[in-house]
């Protein structure tokens, strides 16, 4: 659905997961700490400097937000992560955002799943649709949220 050229998707775990997407193709995906600016800033302007000649207004992030409505435990640190993740976005030309709550791409992507480990069936559908063997459930989520934003997102 999105008409941007250049899709970073980041979940904003620990070890936050970031999955680039050119001309909706998966190219690159990487891990940083997600609790660092510096680190996270690194890696994603190494994911980016291959397409600096994209245009600003076409580039877009989607991050995966918190749980609203609720304060869950751990959600106060989620919240910090996902500012870092915008502050690195807007750090690298990009300020057209969009969050996701978990709920919404995983529904969307998985279907019923209550009681399944969602982690688990994000490294499956990686696995089925991007031929991916990933291991690392954070880069699984962030391919996942932004095939969701390239196929079914606003």
């Amino acid at each position: 659905m999105s008409s941007s050229k250049l899709v970073i998707a980041i979940d904003p775990g620990a070890k936050a997961g970031a999955a680039l997407f050119v001309n909706k193709q998966l190219v690159d995906y990487q891990t940083a700490e997600g609790n660092r600016f510096e680190s996270l800033n690194a890696v994603i302007s190494n994911m980016l400097l291959p397409y600096s000649s994209i245009s600003v207004n076409e580039r877009m992030a989607v991050i995966e937000d918190g749980f609203f409505g609720k304060f869950l435990k751990g959600s106060g640190t989620l919240y910090m992560r996902r500012g870092l993740c915008q502050a690195v976005a807007e750090n690298n030309d990009i300020f057209f955002h969009e969050f996701v709550q978990p709920a919404t791409w995983q529904n969307k992507l998985f279907g019923p799943h209550k009681g399944q480990n969602t982690k688990d069936l994000s490294r499956a559908f990686v696995k089925k649709t991007y031929k991916k063997d990933l291991l690392n459930t954070d880069i699984c989520d962030s391919i996942c949220i932004g095939h969701w934003f390239l196929n079914h997102g606003v």
